[in-house]
């Protein structure tokens, strides 16, 4: 009886999950590799509607900067450019970007004191020549990270990655790496989430790890792909054929029978491994993992004698206290000069994991802070925050949502200090007094063209890997849920499996005993 269920337990769940393994299985592998596929993309027609563009959402419009020439408009989708009142229509500006949708992701423009307008993309930094070109410019090469944001103070030039701060005179070509010192009482250690990211991607290990992690990836699909064909044909092959014929063919779905039971057997280990560290990336069991630090192991590649590794968002100047602060992944900080030691901010606005996107100072110092957790007015005077869309008193104790009913991926702030919240499902929006709390204004027309920029392989991999490709189609809850089973389904194939060999096993020696003894 336990035989009977764990074979079909195996067999008919297994092929419930092929198409759903092995689209995981191939995402991981292009996720772990995003260099090689910056340049592909995937044409937006292709995704479901959630992800086409409608009034700039989808993270489309991130910031605007507003210069004598144009206003620009910067985000996943690169930089348009129109006049300072936002009536005339949106052109495209992107020439001299480096090719692929990855690489047009703008997170930051500025103008500095000689009047060039500067751009950075999450990998390189530009400077606009002329109207309508970009111009790479030289970043130093030891320092190839992410860049988190870019910014102008007088003649200096700023360009904040996610572990360092690199700073140069406008008319220079030399950076200098600015010394941040920790904080004091500072967090040390990395979040255990992304010990077991690193764990699940090889990351961990580095380069031989990803390669590791592929291997494994691949051999999932070969596991899948020979159970399925020997599930699906097994009768077909032998049925109708000569006795020649269909010994032939037997022969073949007994060597796909082998492999498929040989990888299962031997790799069983690395592939649960694999899968239980994605598991444990998706809730419930990721809130296991989001509020804890540890220290890495030195020899990983999460180790880092830089006490800001991984952890920088933002920088800003406040002109009102005159003082910098810097947004990192724990917390937001200020300094009165570049160098000194980090002091935490007296309160802490609720912050997506995900980072920071929008940090604006008001004309009466306060700040308008936003992220995935929502918006928030933050006085720093009165040591109070306030939902921007409610109104209401936000406790700064309490843990943030890491994404909220008010998403925010961007702001569009207007010459007369006004500002508008840009929500990542709604576009641009101006709150209301009432729920939602907001409602979508005539803001500039959406341009054709931005409809049909292209998506990248990368970010597409991702949405499959994660799940939220699904989300269009069975909700967020609905999401959630399927993940989660989909992980515990794919360990309970794996066990299943695993259990069959055994006891098959168990079953010859016995009889090889009984044979002897006979």
């Amino acid at each position: 009886m336990k035989k009977l269920c764990a074979k079909s337990l195996h067999r008919y769940v297994g092929v419930a999950l092929f198409v759903f393994l092995a689209l995981s299985a191939l995402s991981g592998i292009i996720i772990n590799h995003r260099a090689l596929w910056a340049e592909v993309n995937v044409p937006r027609w292709l995704l479901p509607k959630a992800y086409q563009i409608e009034d700039w959402n989808n993270a489309a419009l991130r910031a605007t900067l507003q210069t004598k020439q144009a206003t620009y408009l910067y985000g996943a989708t690169g930089v348009w450019a129109t006049d300072s009142s936002f009536r005339e229509k949106a052109v495209e500006l992107n020439d001299g970007f480096a090719p692929g949708a990855d690489e047009r992701k703008i997170v930051a423009m500025v103008q500095d004191a000689q009047g060039v307008v500067w751009a950075a993309s999450q990998f390189r930094l530009y400077s606009l020549v002329g109207q309508r070109t970009w111009q790479e410019q030289t970043l130093p090469d030891t320092l190839a990270e992410r860049i988190a944001d870019l910014y102008v103070k007088g003649d200096s030039l700023m360009v904040l990655t996610r572990s360092h701060l690199l700073l140069r005179r406008t008319e220079a070509t030399d950076w200098t790496v600015v010394n941040v010192p920790p904080s004091k009482n500072h967090e040390w250690g990395t979040l255990l989430f992304q010990i077991v990211w690193a764990l699940h991607s090889g990351e961990f290990f580095g380069t031989a790890g990803k390669l590791a992690v592929d291997l494994l990836g691949i051999l999932l699909i070969g596991i899948s792909v020979t159970g399925i064909y020997f599930f699906l044909l097994r009768h077909r092959h032998l049925r109708d054929a000569s006795p020649a014929l269909r010994q032939q063919r037997s022969r073949r779905l007994q060597q796909l029978l082998r492999w498929h039971r040989g990888w299962g057997w031997h790799w069983l280990l690395p592939l649960l491994f694999v899968v239980v560290t994605g598991w444990a990336l998706r809730p419930p069991l990721l809130l296991a993992f989001v509020f804890h630090r540890v220290e890495p192991w030195r020899l990983s590649s999460l180790y880092s004698s830089n006490p800001w590794h991984e952890r920088f968002r933002a920088i800003r100047y406040d002109y009102h206290r005159k003082q910098w602060l810097l947004s990192t992944s724990t917390g937001f900080y200020v300094c009165k000069h570049l160098g000194d030691v980090p002091q935490r901010w007296s309160v802490q606005p609720p912050m997506s994991p995900m980072g920071v996107n929008a940090l604006v100072q008001k004309k009466d110092g306060s700040w308008l802070v936003g992220s995935f957790s929502g918006a928030f007015e933050v006085y720093l005077d009165e040591t109070k925050i306030v939902n921007y869309f409610t109104r209401q008193a936000v406790d700064a104790s309490a843990h943030a949502r890491p994404v909220s009913e008010h998403a925010v991926s961007g702001i569009v702030v207007h010459r007369d200090g006004r500002a508008q919240m840009v929500l990542y499902d709604a576009g641009v929006v101006e709150r209301t007094p009432h729920p939602p709390f907001y409602k979508k204004t005539d803001f500039l027309a959406q341009p054709a063209d931005l409809e049909k920029t292209p998506f990248s392989l990368w970010q597409y991999a991702l949405e499959v890997h994660t799940g939220r490709i699904y989300v269009p189609f069975i909700g967020k809850i609905g999401t959630e849920l399927f993940t989660f089973l989909f992980g515990g389904f794919t360990l309970l194939v794996l066990l299943t499996g695993w259990w069959r060999m055994r006891e098959g096993r168990k079953k010859r020696r016995e009889a090889f005993k009984f044979k002897r003894k006979s």
